[in-house]
């Protein structure tokens, strides 16, 4: 009988499984340190509450979650350094999407506003791509032992701002330094619009973020971002069509607008900060239709402030007929002031903060002293050295018909491109015009716009009218 024998193992086999074994063996080593770090958190906050979350990303395609009686959602362990798309549902309302970059070992904080339209049928997402070899290879591992790539769940890792991909640089926390005198204890309102409105042939926000070091956020004490829309009634995103090319633009408007307030909030926490809706087009029949329901929109534009953790609402309706439509304007701003008052401090322990932004020359005295129980402040588009928009003509009368001086702002023009009323302010016309202030204990001065002060073409802003409102009023 043939005596049967174990097949002996090919010593080439050994090599190989010993090669294996080390392979998967350098690859834990790398990768369980890394796994901890790897993964992130997507925390939501709806207006109205969503009823459904859904994740879309490589590692997570068609992961849903419910938000709770808050409007509050979260999702854990994401995969980090890396983009993800989140869709936010609820009867009634448009589907909200966008795009959020999650750095790895971080939790980002994403603020949705939604917007009324058709009932949108949840879905199930697209098939996300195939991943990469690496990609596999972690996924595999994750499998394996999941334990070691899910401990951050329920970390309390620090929020930071959802960002569009590609929405511009990355937020630097480094303070600004600038020279005295500080804008932080002056008494005078020291203000600064920001435009942030994504126009594909103007490069003016990739230059200003180009150097962010020199933006000068102790020099001013209130920055308003412009420009936020309303639409049907609510206080809304730009820009508040339904395409996707519509979608796309408004993920980078926010993801701006979150950059802005990041960075100033990191460099100058004492600033407050404010949105302001837009004008132009058919925006006068868009506040008409606010104006039918003044507390919803009053609702909508403290949900939006809440949002994006924000100080203020400034509303710039610029219309020829302004003085036809008084009465839909002190609604809407009386219903904002009163529906702020009764809200408290925000999460900055400030009061929030309503002011309408004055064009002189258009708004009647009478129509501007209607105002004065309905806005804490107002701008006065005062911009330029001639006498067209003079700030103390303008003042005057609108003093003279009852509107306190305490609660005017002088304006002033940095735009070096500007050619209205003589062109933009010099030294000594931001001087006199602080001069003015100061005697006439005007609440403080604010310039259009502080990203596009004095810039040369093709390079960052030199920040000069900037710096002779703050030394006038702050020094």
């Amino acid at each position: 009988m043939e005596r049967m024998h174990r097949r002996q193992p090919c010593p080439t086999s050994h090599y190989l499984l010993i090669i294996l074994v080390l392979l998967i063996g350098c690859l834990l080593l790398f990768a369980l340190p890394a796994a901890a770090e790897t993964t992130g958190t997507i925390q939501i906050s709806s207006t109205p509450a969503g009823s459904d979350a859904c994740l879309d990303s490589t590692d997570n395609s068609g992961n849903c979650i419910a938000f709770d009686s808050t409007g509050f959602a979260e999702f854990f362990n994401v995969p980090g350094d890396s983009s993800h798309s989140v869709s936010i549902f609820l009867d009634g309302y448009q589907t909200y999407t966008t795009t959020v970059y999650v750095p790895a070992d971080q939790a980002v904080v994403l603020n949705a506003v939604l917007q009324p339209g058709t009932a949108a049928a949840t879905t199930t997402p697209a098939t996300p791509p195939a991943p990469d070899l690496w990609q596999g290879i972690l996924s595999a591992i994750r499998s394996l032992i999941p334990r070691a790539f899910n401990s951050n769940t329920g970390s309390s890792a620090s929020p930071v701002s959802a960002v569009a991909t590609g929405s511009g640089p990355s937020i630097s926390a480094t303070a600004t330094g600038s020279s005295e005198p500080s804008a932080a204890g002056s008494q005078k309102v020291i203000a600064a619009y920001w435009y942030l409105y994504p126009d594909p042939n103007d490069d003016t926000y990739s230059l200003v973020m180009s150097a962010q070091d020199q933006i000068p956020w102790k020099k001013i004490n209130r920055l308003y971002i412009g420009f936020a829309t309303v639409k049907n009634g609510v206080l809304t995103d730009l820009p508040a069509g339904t395409s996707a090319d519509d979608a796309a633009q408004r993920a980078k408007v926010q993801g701006r607008i979150w950059e802005v307030v990041s960075l100033c909030r990191q460099n100058n926490p004492g600033a407050e900060i404010f949105i302001t809706s837009n004008f132009g087009g058919d925006l006068d029949h868009e506040y008409l239709v606010a104006a039918q329901d003044p507390q919803k929109f009053a609702d909508s534009v403290l949900a939006y402030l809440k949002a994006y953790d924000l100080d203020g609402y400034d509303m710039d309706w610029e219309s020829g007929k302004i003085d036809d439509y008084a009465p839909q304007l002190t609604s809407l701003l009386s219903n904002c002031h009163a529906t702020f008052a009764a809200a408290g401090n925000n999460p900055q322990g400030r009061t929030y903060l309503l002011t309408h932004t004055v064009w002189p020359g258009v708004e009647s005295a009478q129509t501007v002293d209607g105002l004065k129980d309905s806005v804490d402040q107002l701008n006065l588009m005062t911009y330029g050295t001639g006498d067209k928009y003079d700030l103390v003509s303008y003042a005057d009368a609108y003093a003279a018909a009852g509107f306190p001086y305490g609660k005017m702002i002088g304006g002033v023009e940095s735009e070096s491109g500007y050619s209205d009323n003589a062109g933009p302010d010099t030294q000594a016309s931001v001087a006199a015009k602080c001069t003015y202030v100061k005697e006439h204990n005007l609440a403080g001065l604010f310039e259009w716009r502080m990203d596009n002060d004095m810039r040369p073409d093709k390079s960052p802003p030199t920040y000069q009218v900037t710096g002779w409102m703050s030394d006038c009023l702050a020094g």
